[in-house]
């Protein structure tokens, strides 16, 4: 019902705020008629923020002067996200360019193993953004059951996943599996 009513009074040119002497007779809500309007209201809100001077939001360049490890651990976040799908997706499109079968692909892989510095560097570039993003959305999960909000905690949580993806991707770089 309170829907219907708010549909009505939208359509009959009300909108939400404060009670004015134009109100409708079926307002039983705080309204506002929509061309009793401030002249600032009108104003777009980055007309409003270039006059009063402020820069756009978020403004990088004052994160940059204070770096906290909540906002560097989102924007890696992100930014592993984004080269993991640029990478598997280039991935998967040389793949089907070459024409080449899966046993052919990976042997040719196996001649970059010859070369131990290059092989391991190889694998750190891809497995680090993997197990970061991993360890990273484990943490995001436990954040949608709505716990571990408090930023003491939030601060250890994310040294903990920066040290749990460091140390697990350097276990995947001295494994190397039977033949």
């Amino acid at each position: 019902m309170l829907v219907l009513r708010a549909a009505l009074l939208r359509r009959h040119g009300y909108g939400y705020g404060l009670p004015v002497s134009r109100a409708h007779p079926l307002a039983r809500m705080a309204l506002v008629h929509r061309s009793s309007t401030s002249s600032a209201q009108k104003e777009g809100y980055t007309e409003q923020n270039v006059k009063l001077g402020r820069p756009l939001s978020p403004s990088l360049s004052i994160l940059a002067r204070h770096p906290d490890v909540v906002w560097v651990l989102s924007f890696s976040h992100r930014a592993t996200g984004a080269f993991l799908t640029a990478g598997v997706s280039a991935a998967a499109i040389t793949y089907l360019a070459s024409g080449s079968s899966f046993p052919e692909a990976i042997k040719s892989l196996e001649g970059v193993a010859s070369y131990p510095i290059l092989w391991n560097s190889c694998k750190f570039v891809m497995a680090f953004p993997l197990v970061y993003h991993m360890v990273n959305g484990i943490r995001h999960l436990t954040w949608d059951t709505g716990r571990a909000f408090d930023i003491p905690l939030i601060r250890k949580a994310g040294y903990a996943v920066v040290t749990v993806a460091v140390l697990t991707t350097l276990g995947l770089l001295w494994y190397t599996p039977a033949k």
